[in-house]
């Protein structure tokens, strides 16, 4: 038991100190402009999209497009670095360019991405490192809300190892279990 909540302390520690340097760093949302006024409008109860379709899949995909971009300017801190190389080999793997097309398409991993694979070395996941990140600079309280949301739920990539009668039996890959 002792040793289960040192580990704990020590991914808390290491969580801290990623958090400090991601909150050390200036983050932009130029491209998102679009996903941020969404979001804001939904917020707001004013809903102001004339796309077609259902608003939580508008807000999910604003929220999601928000993540991502702000993924693609916290990978490049130097903590971070091996996480992306892993990223980058799984993507690889699981998503070839080239025939056979994988059945993983761009937006899931993208989502699974941000929401649930973690950082070897803290245990974060980018969807957690983006909340902290708005919450400290006290912004976009709209899509705080959006983000806790999607950060709660959980998706995966399996591998259907049998098919029978009493059902699957998946392989969870990035889980190994």
């Amino acid at each position: 038991m002792d040793d289960m909540l040192k580990g704990g302390n020590q991914r808390a520690g290491k969580t801290d100190k990623l958090l400090t340097k991601v909150l050390g760093h200036r983050f932009t949302f130029d491209g998102g402009q679009a996903d941020l006024k969404l979001l804001r409008s939904i917020h707001a109860g004013t809903y102001a999209n004339r796309k077609p379709g259902d608003p939580s899949f508008h807000a999910y995909a604003a929220a999601l497009n928000m993540a991502n971009d702000f993924a693609s300017q916290v990978l490049v801190i130097l903590d971070l670095v091996p996480f992306n190389n892993q990223l980058a080999d799984l993507q690889d793997k699981y998503m070839p360019s080239y025939p056979p097309m994988s059945p993983v398409t761009s937006a899931f991993f993208a989502g699974w991405m941000v929401l649930d694979a973690q950082d070897g070395y803290s245990g974060a996941t980018l969807g957690e490192l983006f909340v902290h990140y708005i919450q400290h600079a006290g912004e976009y309280e709209y899509v705080q809300k959006a983000m806790a949301a999607l950060n709660d739920s959980y998706c995966s990539f399996y591998e259907v190892m049998d098919v029978g009668a009493p059902g699957l039996k998946l392989w969870d890959i990035a889980g190994k279990r």
